[in-house]
């Protein structure tokens, strides 16, 4: 179901976190004591937890970068207090901290297939020293988000300079946002908000995810993350064939290959084009 959008849900409402459900299959005790005396003869291997499968997605499957003529691997890294649109206090040792949390990890390293190389880039009015906008070797910009909470404009950012449109270098450093401010973010960059409902479990999501970046091409996806909360990133490519998903995450400000487990279990309801018809606005 497709429709454009006249509002937009708040992306900083509290997201209560779920707990995967694992299907308990075996029987009484009785029936259990009767199945290992029938079964003596051969050990029937365990089934292994849902989490585990299906695990088809391998980094020796993928191609792997190399760092070289200015391109290196992500860092580990997390957004700056900004002074100016943030809320903070001070740790024991002085360093700031937002209210709005830090140093929470996107994905953990055992989900992580494949880190993208990326080169620095001077964009106004960040110069390249401060890491802030850089390139793939596939063509495609990340943007580090420079405040706890400003995950939409760096996501919408992302996509404005892979087509050449408006990078909201000023908004990226704003602590929050309202889903009526980003609606107005994703017209300010150039672009036509259009919101596709993902709708069904993840399995349905997925699916649906696969057609419209096969027709669409690359789009923001709301994330209902266990730590980060509500979430904005750039979302590349997804397949349920390979396992996996390519994506622009803000937050730490690098493009991954993910495994599908757990990430498609933080899909949240709507992936958002941005289409090239300009608004009225």
């Amino acid at each position: 179901m497709t429709y454009r959008v006249s509002s937009i849900p708040s992306y900083n409402q509290p997201i209560e976190k779920s707990t995967p459900w694992v299907v308990d299959s075996r029987g009484s005790q009785e029936e259990l004591a009767s199945s290992q005396q029938s079964n003596s003869s051969e050990d029937l291997p365990s089934t292994p937890p849902y989490e585990m499968k299906p695990d088809f997605a391998s980094s020796a499957l993928l191609d792997q970068d190399e760092e070289g003529e200015g391109y290196l691997f992500p860092e580990i890294r997390f957004p700056p207090v900004n002074p100016c649109h943030d809320t903070a206090y001070f740790n024991e040792d002085l360093t700031p901290r937002s209210v709005h949390g830090s140093n929470e990890l996107f994905s953990e390293e055992a989900f992580i297939l494949k880190k993208h190389v990326m080169k620095y880039l001077d964009c106004n009015p960040y110069p390249a020293t401060r890491k802030v906008v850089a390139i793939t070797r596939e063509g495609k910009y990340i943007v580090w988000q420079q405040a706890i909470r400003s995950c939409v404009p760096a996501a919408i950012s992302m996509i404005a300079l892979d087509r050449k449109r408006r990078f909201l270098g000023e908004e990226i450093t704003y602590a929050v946002t309202t889903g009526e401010r980003m609606l107005r973010y994703i017209q300010k960059a150039g672009f036509e908000p259009i919101k596709h409902s993902l709708q069904g479990n993840s399995f349905d999501k997925v699916k649906t995810l696969e057609q419209l970046i096969a027709k669409l091409g690359p789009g923001l996806l709301h994330l209902d993350h266990p730590e980060l909360k509500s979430h904005l990133v750039v979302l590349d490519e997804i397949s349920l064939e390979r396992w996996c998903a390519t994506l622009r995450e803000p937050y730490h400000g690098y493009m991954v290959t993910v495994k599908l487990f757990p990430f498609m279990e933080w899909i949240g309801e709507e992936f958002i084009e941005c289409s090239d018809q300009k608004s009225s606005l």
